[in-house]
């Protein structure tokens, strides 16, 4: 009985025993199968990122073949931007340099024409010295043989003048003259005769008539107590004077107050 009843208990101890192993088995089969659904699950895993990683890859090796044109291009914009800028540098260059050429050039042309005006200039003022030298001496020589025909004149007036005043002889004294603004003569300006010539000029109006007397009173500061007559004698026969007689009411006093001709004329004159 003891033994049936061992033999029951062994029995059910077999039995939870075979449980338990079908039951590790199981499980053991679930976690195997867990490992490989795993492992699938990994290697698709892995499998995705393979093939994520080679589309990031393509990715990136477009976007670097896109970022390598984009450059590439850009580059070569640039360099057209840079040979551009370059042909306007050398044409802006080569537009200064004609400018100043040109700039040059009409220096040099303004340059070459103020020395040819200079030139033109100085031959100007040579040929205007030349003319006036030659000009001086034309009126030199003018002058000259102008002088020589004048004193010729002075003389044979002078001269003609005297064989009238002899012809006509003894005249009676004149009491006023009259200044003709004319005469053959010049008198000394530091004489005294030279002195009333001046004192006429200043004073007395060509044309007008003026009492000889009162002339001498007006003019004695020059005289030097000499009679006035004399130097008006002189003046009257080279013609700057005319002299005048004018009768008086009752006669003359005094004998010397008549002058004749060779009374005013032959006074002696002090110069």
């Amino acid at each position: 009985m003891e033994q049936e009843q061992l033999t029951k208990e062994q029995k059910a101890e077999q039995r939870l025993r075979d449980k338990e192993a079908r039951e590790a088995a199981k499980e053991a089969k679930r976690l195997q199968q867990q490992s490989e659904r795993e492992a699938k699950q990994r290697e698709k895993q892995a499998e995705r990122e393979a093939q994520n990683l080679e589309k990031q890859a393509e990715r990136e090796a477009k976007q670097a073949a896109k970022a390598a044109e984009r450059e590439a291009k850009q580059a070569e914009q640039q360099a057209e931007r840079e040979a551009k800028k370059a042909e306007k540098a050398e044409a802006k260059k080569a537009e200064k340099a004609e400018k100043e050429a040109a700039k040059a050039a009409e220096k040099e042309a303004k340059k070459a024409e103020r020395e040819e005006q200079k030139a033109a200039r100085k031959a100007e003022r040579e040929q205007a010295q030349a003319d006036k030298r030659a000009q001086k001496e034309a009126d030199k020589v003018a002058a000259a043989q102008a002088r020589k025909d004048e004193l010729a004149a002075r003389r044979e007036a002078l001269a003609k003048r005297k064989e009238e005043t002899r012809a006509s002889g003894r005249r009676q004294a004149a009491t006023h003259f009259i200044y003709t603004g004319e005469g053959l003569s010049t008198p000394q300006a530091s004489s005294i005769r030279g002195k009333v010539f001046a004192f006429i000029q200043e004073n007395c109006e060509v044309g007008e008539k003026y009492d000889i007397k009162q002339f001498g009173e007006d003019a004695a500061h020059l005289l030097y107590g000499t009679n006035v007559r004399s130097y008006l004698s002189k003046l009257e026969e080279v013609g700057h004077l005319d002299f005048v007689v004018e009768e008086k009411e009752e006669p003359a006093k005094d004998a010397d107050d008549g002058d004749k001709e060779t009374d005013v004329d032959g006074e002696q004159e002090q110069e």
